[in-house]
């Protein structure tokens, strides 16, 4: 059972049973980005959504499957575009296939050009393209996918492949194991092209005596460029290498603007969210620049702002095995982590503390995170589907306004939705801004 700490009266997360039958083994598992929708892929082959009969304030036990989209293999990995309008699933064949999300209609990428357990990353400036591509060994493939007109371009290397992010509409970066990242400009039509715009080296640092210093060129040392992550506020592109470098790029220059080293490399890089625009803003959470959260091979979290003055970065422990997935939730609030001896945890950003943990497990493979619109889910599942597939969700406290965080034995409940708590109407007020987008009455 999950081992779960959390500070009395502030709500907690805790497990939650979803309706499944014996013959749904859960594959893999992924939340809608707006609607109350949860995709899983099933061991048998196939989707199958759940759906909420209201919306996402209701509790995950009571969402109910709703329909199941066909496909011959099992999906290894899942994943909404940024609208949720479309669906892709990367299958254990090396099929790729994209779903309407409303209808079902698929497309299917040809398996004679196929990816091994295919990744999927899809464009943010443009809602019908995704990039998609493995990560194992002798990965040298990317593939560009319009799924609105169903043409494809492969996009082939001479390195590994380790990571890609899309940086523009047009714009893809690709890290590779020889210690570089490559920006590519591709044109997707009934002639593609692609044409490579700029090449960053990343691994061209090692420190001595607390300087740093270029590797001669004819040494040949190689790090791997383990991950990347484009920030479109701050137009910087991080990447982390093996050689336990952490760089921030801007795209009008060949040389890092900032960059730290650790004493052990970060197998994971992610962007906090972007800030809600100020009418939205809860006035006790402040204002926030955004920041870079590194997970180490060693198992630890660094979390460092490179805004103004170059902010302290905070390094805090929590696991002991290497890191395998941070994410954060949409609404910047939690950080949840999983590493390889699958125990997963989430932290709250505003105090970094543990609020929930989830131990060992003795699965086979690492656990993939997926969080709901709304930061209050999450689901969790490992490759093989045989062993987990759990959903979490937050519980309220009944003695905490939503708004104030006074506690109180007093508390009223939200009229509508019954799932959130007020000591008075002027909190309730002030607050509605904030509850509104999750609020619906039963």
């Amino acid at each position: 059972m999950a081992e779960s700490v959390n500070s009395t009266g502030r709500g907690l997360f805790k497990n939650v049973e979803i309706s499944l039958t014996s013959e749904m083994d859960v594959r893999s598992a992924c939340f809608h980005p707006i609607e109350p929708i949860l995709a899983c892929g099933l061991f048998s082959g196939g989707i199958i959504l759940f759906k909420s009969s209201w919306k996402h304030s209701t509790s995950l036990s009571t969402w109910k499957p709703q329909c199941q989209f066909r496909s011959e293999y099992s999906a290894l990995s899942l994943n909404f575009n940024k609208s949720g309008t479309k669906l892709a699933g990367g299958c254990i064949d090396g099929t790729l296939i994209v779903w309407c999300s409303r209808t079902g209609q698929k497309r299917v990428l040809p398996v004679s050009r196929r990816l091994d357990f295919p990744l999927t990353v899809w464009n943010p400036f443009d809602l019908n393209v995704l990039a998609s591509y493995n990560n194992a060994m002798e990965g040298k493939l990317v593939v560009i996918f319009n799924a609105a007109i169903g043409h494809f371009y492969f996009l082939q290397s001479k390195e590994n492949v380790w990571c890609v992010d899309w940086i523009s509409r047009n714009r893809l970066a690709c890290s590779y194991d020889d210690g570089t990242v490559e920006i590519h400009e591709i044109e997707l039509g009934f002639i593609s092209t692609s044409n490579l715009v700029k090449k960053l080296v990343v691994s061209t640092h090692f420190t001595s005596q607390n300087q740093v210093f270029p590797f001669p060129k004819n040494r040949g040392m190689k790090s791997d460029v383990w991950s990347i992550a484009w920030n479109e506020q701050l137009q910087l592109l991080a990447t982390s290498s093996h050689d336990g470098w952490v760089k921030l790029w801007s795209m009008d220059s060949q040389d890092p603007v900032h960059m730290r080293h650790f004493s052990s490399f970060c197998c994971h890089l992610v962007w906090s969210p972007m800030e809600l625009p100020s009418s939205n803003k809860d006035p006790l959470e402040g204002e926030r620049e955004p920041y870079l959260a590194s997970g180490m091979e060693d198992g630890s979290i660094s979390i460092w702002a490179p805004g103004r003055n170059m902010r302290p970065f905070l390094l805090f422990d929590g696991h002991t095995e290497q890191l395998h997935q941070i994410s954060f939730s949409p609404n910047g609030r939690y950080l949840a982590s999983t590493d390889y001896d699958r125990k997963l945890i989430i932290w709250s950003t505003k105090t970094w503390n543990i609020i929930y943990t989830l131990p060992p497990s003795g699965c086979r493979f690492p656990y993939t995170i997926s969080w709901d619109a709304t930061s209050s889910k999450l689901c969790i599942t490992e490759k093989t589907g045989l062993k987990r597939f759990l959903t979490i969700e937050f519980v309220a406290a009944e003695n905490q306004c939503a708004k104030c965080k006074k506690t109180s034995h007093n508390m009223k409940r939200c009229s509508r939705c019954r799932s959130v708590f007020y000591c008075n109407a002027e909190c309730q007020f002030s607050h509605w801004s904030n509850h509104k987008t999750v609020c619906q009455k039963k």
